[in-house]
């Protein structure tokens, strides 16, 4: 058994790094315990599904036994990861079928067991690779297909609540969900249809190849622009950076393939002389992605944080005043959309403080009249008071003077 790098490893550890580097970023999302997750679950079950096919291809001369164990392995790791994709398109962003996403969970986990019993079925058959494959990729056909039923429903709901961010955000993932069901289609066409070798080879490089780097493209770019948390424009950049140029690398690894290099089967060497002959182009390749890689997640983020990201960050303290009425629609989660929001935040409670200030106003005002309305009753009440008090002074006088007048009459 001999190791041998193969365009079909290149591919393969493109697609591994990839997977790998957004399975880290998902971890560490915060407030991601969900949704995140599950898609975590996804990407990092997809890498470790490509290094048992990178193994697979990078070694010459595997025993039977082996070749069996590698595809039981690579069966088991993607059927999980399958599973994880279904239960974070029930739990993006909300979770209103809750029941049947763990109906969803119970199927995947049968899904797996069924796997597994296949594996032992045709254990020393002729063809337990092509069964096992057949198998997995079928039912991640109808996964993809049940994922984006659940996102359209999804979509329903959000639009009749007048959520139309979140609608966006559905549609954007099961659109992803649809060129992958697209990919894995032509994978069946290919394995199960009887076609010329030249049109089956055909598809294989010219549909199925590139469709597998444009899908984990397409994956990497609507979680990044739909996720509901923060995302750094440095993350943001170097994620999609990274995924373009591992996508270019993994093509030219296509570019070896069956039928554009006759002399080489999907890309691996089938003799010695074969495999000794394509190390140093492989090499050079695996230089080219170390470099992006190192590219891509350091030297990237390192230049847009003095030329982009401070100066952003730097609007985003600064502002302190604006229109009380304008509100700007929040269209991404990096360092612009958290500024959107800021100036949002700012406006919202300019508008509460001056309608409370308003409704301070008015109460005050009333509070005015009715002392107003209290002092001129009282007024009135003094001055009807002082009308009385008048009037008893000159009955008063009226009465000491007839009493006056009767007493000096008898005595004059």
């Amino acid at each position: 058994m001999l190791f041998y790098l193969s365009s079909e490893s290149i591919r393969t550890l493109a697609l591994v790094l990839l997977n790998v580097a957004l399975t880290g970023y998902l971890l560490r999302v915060p407030h991601g315990a969900g949704a995140a997750r599950w898609l975590a679950g996804f990407t990092g079950a997809t890498g470790v599904y490509y290094v048992f096919r990178g193994l697979e291809g990078a070694f010459l001369g595997l025993t039977v036994e082996a070749q069996w164990a590698l595809n039981l392995a690579e069966s088991v790791v993607i059927m999980v990861g399958i599973g994880a994709l279904l239960q974070f398109a029930y739990r993006f962003l909300e979770a209103p079928f809750e029941r049947e996403a763990r109906a969803a969970l119970a199927v995947s986990g049968l899904g797996v067991v069924g796997v597994v019993v296949l594996a032992f079925t045709i254990r020393g058959t002729d063809m337990p690779r092509e069964a096992l494959m057949a198998s997995y990729t079928v039912w991640w056909l109808a996964v993809d297909l049940w994922a984006i039923a659940v996102l359209l429903r999804k979509r329903q709901r959000a639009l009749a609540e007048g959520r139309e961010r979140s609608a966006r955000a559905f549609l954007a993932f099961a659109g992803a969900c649809a060129a992958d069901a697209v990919m894995l289609a032509a994978i069946v066409v290919v394995n199960t249809i009887s076609i010329p070798a030249a049109v089956s080879n055909g598809i294989w490089v010219f549909l199925v190849l590139p469709s597998v780097f444009a899908v984990h493209y397409l994956r990497v770019a609507v979680y990044i622009a739909h996720a509901p948390e923060p995302t750094s424009l440095r993350v943001k950049l170097s994620g999609l950076t990274l995924a373009m140029g591992l996508a270019v690398i993994g093509m030219t690894g296509v570019l070896m393939t069956d039928p554009l290099n006759p002399n080489l089967t999907n890309g691996v060497a089938q003799t010695l002389e074969q495999a000794e002959s394509l190390q140093g182009a492989m090499i050079r390749l695996l230089g080219l992605m170390g470099a992006v890689v190192v590219f891509a997640l350091v030297v990237l983020p390192c230049s847009l944080q003095g030329r982009l990201v401070r100066p952003v960050r730097r609007l985003l303290d600064g502002v302190n005043e604006g229109e009380r009425e304008v509100t700007v629609e929040v269209g991404v989660r990096d360092e612009v959309g958290q500024l959107t929001e800021g100036f949002n935040a700012m406006t919202g409670s300019l508008r509460d403080a001056e309608a409370d200030l308003r409704a301070y106003a008015g109460h005050l005002e009333a509070r005015v009249e009715a002392r107003t309305a209290e002092l001129a009753e009282r007024t009135a009440e003094v001055e009807a008071q002082a009308a009385r008090l008048e009037e008893l002074d000159r009955l008063k006088t009226r009465f000491v003077a007839n009493v006056s007048h009767e007493f000096r009459t008898p005595l004059t």
